[in-house]
């Protein structure tokens, strides 16, 4: 059976800390032979967080906002 963990990040902002996050999620080892999707939403974000996200695309899935919703919006994107 195909098990797979999805792993929701909204993120607004974060340039900083974006790259940091996804490295120690990526350190995460799953018991049961478990799969990591990891899905991030950036909410619009102003700082330079969309071109870091924009270097690492096709790693991951990342949606972009058109204007800044906020959280709870992100993880129903």
């Amino acid at each position: 059976m195909f098990k797979k963990l999805s792993i929701l990040i909204p993120v607004f902002n974060e340039k900083d800390n974006i790259l940091k996050i996804l490295e120690k999620i990526e350190k995460v080892e799953l018991p049961f032979d478990i799969t990591k999707e990891i899905i991030i939403v950036d909410d619009y974000s102003t700082d330079g967080t969309r071109e870091v996200l924009c270097s690492i695309e096709g790693k991951y899935k990342i949606m972009y906002h058109e204007k800044n919703y906020g959280k709870g919006h992100a993880i129903r994107t």
